[in-house]
Formats: structure tokens, C-alpha cells, sequence
């Protein structure tokens, strides 16, 4: 691989895949795959139709690379594609409206076991704060996953959502609310696995 494109901007480094170059477009594969699949498993429990949807997303942009538009943000235009085909094929695979709830799914868990906090304690906690994020919303579960998960702007959550950046906002600023209410004790917790950045 190129090591000089590792340390460019993104902005440079889509414009590199966009000309053919391999080792960007294997670049931005090995920086974006594992979060695009986290993202993705947000939306389904289908391992299978992540990874496909995934697999299809990447050979779409080297396919289509020339036609595309320049990216500022590398990781939010991937998100976006894979979050558009994979309900494009949830809503495909659904057999009635019932299944469908607020258009989609968006589940959020933390994984207690890659966290470990110290022992007992702690993972009664995090499960207590898995528990209240389990009866958030889904578009505010989802909202809160793009801000703190993946860092993205609110400008940049109301374009991935299809909403107001205010709307956004107020998904995140709600979805707090509730935690705190329900679950006063462990919000230290919730800020430790959501950073704030």
C-alpha cells in the first residue's frame, strides 16, 4: 500500500480513489469497513446481508468512482449508502407494514464483554444502561449513535436521518433526557462509551 496517502486528508485521498488509484480505494476499505459494519448491524441482526450490502457499496463507488462527486466526509457518505440500501432490502424483504416500525429498526447494544468494566458491578450497570437504551425510540437511538458513536455532526445526522439539523438535535437532546431520568446513577457511564467530541 502507498504509504503517503495514509497521513493525506480525506478530501485527497477520495480524489486519488477516484482516479483509479488501488491503494487509496483499499485505503479508504480498511479505514471505513469495520464502522460501516457496526453501522450496519445497528439496522439488522442479518450478518449476511450487512456484509453483502457492504461488499455491493464498495464495488458501486470503484465501479461508478469517476461519476462521483467529491466526498468532504469519506465516512458519512458511506454510511449514508449502506443506510439507504440496507432499508431499500429490509423494506423489500417485508412481508407486511406491521414488521416495519418508524420505516426501520435501529437497535443499539453494548457489547458488555469488549467493555469489561471492573467485574459485577459495573456490568449490572451497563446492563441497566443497555436496558434504557433498549426503550428509547429508534430514530433517537439512532441519533445517538451518530453522534457519539460515529462523531458526526448534527448537520451531518439530518442528512443521514432526512431531517432538520434542529430535529437531530432534539433526538439526541430527548434521547439524554430519558436516560437520565431513568437512569440517573449510571449516566457517567453512558459518557464513557458515548465520548463526546
Amino acid at each position: 500500500m502507498t504509504e503517503h496517502l495514509r497521513n493525506t486528508s480525506e478530501e485527497v485521498l477520495w480524489s486519488a480513489f477516484q482516479q483509479g488509484d488501488e491503494a487509496a480505494y483499499a485505503l479508504i476499505y480498511e479505514r471505513f469497513v469495520g464502522g460501516l459494519y457496526s453501522y450496519g448491524r445497528q439496522f439488522t441482526k442479518d450478518v449476511a446481508l450487512v456484509q453483502d450490502c457492504i461488499q455491493d457499496l464498495f464495488v458501486t463507488i470503484w465501479n461508478n468512482r469517476r461519476n462521483l462527486g467529491q466526498a468532504k466526509s469519506i465516512k458519512f457518505y458511506l454510511n449514508s449508502s449502506l443506510k439507504r440500501e440496507l432499508i431499500r432490502r429490509l423494506k423489500a424483504s417485508r412481508t407486511s407494514l406491521e414488521e416495519v416500525e418508524d420505516d426501520y429498526i435501529f437497535g443499539i447494544t453494548l457489547d458488555i464483554e469488549a467493555i469489561r468494566i471492573q467485574e459485577e458491578t459495573n456490568s449490572e450497570q451497563l446492563h441497566r444502561l443497555n436496558e434504557a437504551l433498549q426503550k428509547l425510540p429508534p430514530r433517537q437511538k439512532e441519533a445517538l449513535y451518530l453522534r457519539f458513536y460515529e462523531n458526526l455532526s448534527y448537520d451531518e445526522i439530518a442528512s443521514l436521518m432526512e431531517i432538520t439539523s434542529s430535529v437531530a438535535y432534539n433526538f439526541v437532546y430527548r434521547g439524554l433526557s430519558v436516560l437520565k431520568k431513568s437512569f440517573q446513577a449510571t449516566l457517567k457511564l453512558l459518557f464513557l462509551f458515548f465520548p463526546i467530541g
